[in-house]
């Protein structure tokens, strides 16, 4: 393994490193880098990583070098460079890693796919274009297909299945030949994966007959790693009076008479991999602040048999973890690849707490009769996946607060099994929901990156961020709704069949080039009730701002003309008056503003009847309109962009 220099990472500090028992590397590196390691040296190399290999890249990512350096390490190693030549297309590039990993050559369609994103980056020619390729690969392979989309043919379904489960077998083997405790493993032989199939099979296969050692220094089945013939065994793990990671290998120890975990003092995290079935660590366990656990197989475990740990999470799942039994105080995070995690709480916790690292995919489910509130905490590693998740269902809760911090950026599916509850979103990043219901307030005035909400129904109260908010509203609001999109260039769009109570709705865009899609608020029957249920108001309609009636074609174009309908016994006389006037002008329009009492409307005769009628939209503005600086374009109002000053 050629030395790269990594900026956090000094020549002292490899010869120390490369000094330790392996042991103590694994237990003071987080599984989160180990694993990192392990994906560049599949993806890039196609072979596990050696002992010295695997420890300095390792120990350079936990002093705080990025992994867009450690990538760069190694596409400039020479190793790197003979398989990935400088000189190589953009095709020959996306080509070779195709065939280093899945031992084939790209499908017409992933080729391009790959090629464009490669040149969006800055072409083949930048190293950072590499990386960025390299990283976002890599994220992509290493998570696991869902159900087969509308638009894939079944044949690239059954490749992107049969490619991403191979790569992920092949860094769990990585993994474990990288981290082999009982003798150093040199490049060679050693690290080859070709027994590595699509099979989970073939990497325990390859675990068991990997090379007996000579002089075993620890043969426990949790830090250690166990022999190869055994990996489950009673020897006991014992961590330091410092802050300690240690590692079960396999949770079968559990089953085993004498063996335990005692994590002594300090801060202790225990990773359990292989969990499978109930796991009961009574009286095995002490001195352990957290715990987390790499499924693969249904996976389910009580709290309170984890005696003392405040902590529980799942990391890297391959299957489900159901916990059980927690209690106030105790927190709980997913981290990795996500299949289905449900933390259930006892029946006096009232608060759960909730922590994302980089995780991706499936439901998390909190359960718990007096659960009241929950806070979510996205984070994860500089440059990984960030947070995306199916579903957050609390269902069978009393949750009526959602707080979600997002330190990195989070998707979310949908939020489900709320009644009348706040969402309240904070943090530095951006936060993506394709769908809430049961959520009568959301604010994220605190969050400073912009929030997407698609589907957002029946709601009473929305407060955007200062950035670029997206807004889809659909349901029945709640009594005097209001949205608040906030500065930014927002976008707000209602779902058809979206219907206003009788006290309406109020739209405050703020500032900000703004733009309100109004095309499905229809004129449902031929009456005052159903006028107000399909009239939305808007306090500030200014500069920059947009109303979209029709996304159907128009000649609509120029200036608007405010007729004064006061005399109008009803506004829906007005409005059909206002639009034949309209039609009948030396420039026909399809739109009309006019003014009735003390307010102005907007209409759109979109059913093209010459009449207000079942169909057609109205929009009622508040305050002042500067009607100089409105125009008509297609079937869409806009006023004009404030002019900067020029500098003179």
């Amino acid at each position: 393994m050629e030395k790269l220099s990594a900026p956090t990472c000094s020549q002292a500090t490899v010869r120390n490193l490369l000094a330790k028992p392996i042991e103590d590397f694994i237990m003071a590196t987080s599984t989160e880098y180990l694993t990192q390691v392990s994906n560049l040296y599949v993806a890039l190399f196609n072979r596990a990583p050696d002992t010295e290999g695997m420890k300095f890249w390792s120990e350079a990512l936990a002093n705080g070098a990025s992994l867009s350096t450690v990538t760069n390490g190694f596409l400039t190693a020479p190793e790197g460079q003979a398989i990935y030549a400088p000189t190589q297309t953009g095709s020959e590039f996306v080509a070779t890693f195709y065939q280093t990993v899945f031992g084939r050559a790209p499908d017409a369609g992933g080729l391009a796919f790959w090629l464009a994103a490669l040149e969006s980056a800055g072409g083949v020619g930048s190293a950072d274009a590499r990386v960025f390729l390299v990283n976002s690969l890599v994220n992509v392979v290493s998570m696991p297909m869902g159900a087969k989309p509308d638009d894939m043919s079944d044949a690239d379904y059954a490749a992107t299945v049969s490619d991403r489960a191979l790569f992920g077998n092949k860094v769990a083997y990585a993994t474990f030949v990288g981290t082999y405790a009982n003798s150093t493993v040199t490049p060679g032989a050693q690290t080859s994966l070709a027994a590595i199939t699509t099979d989970p099979a073939s990497v325990t296969a390859a675990e068991a007959s990997f090379g007996q050692p000579t002089t075993p220094t620890n043969p426990g089945g949790g830090g250690g790693g166990g022999t190869p013939t055994d990996p489950v065994d009673a020897t006991p793990i014992v961590g330091t009076e410092g802050d300690d990671q240690l590692i079960v290998v396999d949770a079968a120890s559990f089953t085993k008479t004498g063996f335990s975990v005692d994590g002594l003092d300090g801060n202790d995290l225990l990773v359990v991999q292989k969990a499978t079935g109930a796991i009961d660590a009574t009286d095995k366990i002490s001195g352990i602040e957290t715990v987390k656990l790499t499924t693969t197989g249904a996976t389910t475990i009580d709290a309170t048999h984890f005696a003392g740990v405040g902590s529980f999470g799942s990391l890297d799942a391959g299957a489900s973890l159901a916990i059980s039994n927690l209690a106030e105080g105790q927190t709980t995070s997913v981290a990795g690849t996500n299949v289905d995690t449900s933390f259930g709480f006892n029946e006096t916790a009232t608060a759960a707490v909730l922590t994302l690292e980089d995780a991706q995919g499936g439901a998390v489910h909190m359960t718990g009769a007096a659960l009241a509130s929950l806070t979510v905490t996205a984070g994860g590693a500089e440059g990984g996946a960030g947070n995306s998740i199916e579903t957050l269902d609390v269902t069978g809760t009393a949750i009526t607060a959602i707080t979600i911090d997002a330190g990195t950026a989070v998707a979310l599916g949908s939020i489900t099994g709320v009644t009348g509850g706040t969402l309240t979103v904070t943090g530095s990043a951006q936060v993506g929901i394709d769908a809430v219901t049961g959520i009568n307030a959301v604010d994220a005035s605190a969050n400073t990156a912009g929030i997407r909400i698609s589907d957002l129904a029946g709601a009473t109260s929305f407060i955007g961020t200062a950035s670029a908010d997206i807004l889809g509203v659909s349901g029945t609001t709640g009594v005097d709704a209001t949205i608040d999109l906030g500065a930014g260039d927002d976008q707000l769009a209602f779902a058809v069949g979206t219907v206003f109570d009788a006290t309406g709705l109020t739209v405050t865009l703020g500032e900000g080039a703004d733009t309100i899609d109004v095309s499905a608020l229809t004129l449902g029957e031929p009456s005052p009730e159903s006028m107000a249920a399909s009239t939305v108001t808007i306090a500030d309609f200014g500069a920059g701002d947009k109303i979209v009636f029709s996304a159907a074609e128009s000649t609509n174009e120029g200036a608007i003309t405010v007729q004064d309908l006061s005399v109008s016994e009803f506004v829906y006389e007005a409005a059909t008056a206002a639009l034949q006037a309209a039609a009948n002008a030396s420039t026909p329009s399809s739109i009309a503003a006019f003014t009735w009492g003390e307010a102005t409307y907007l209409v759109a005769d979109t059913e093209a009847d010459g009449a207000y009628s079942v169909g057609d939209v109205m929009v009622k503005l508040g305050g002042s309109v500067d009607w100089a600086s409105v125009s008509l374009v297609g079937n869409s109002v806009v006023f004009a962009a404030s002019q900067e000053p020029v500098a003179v």
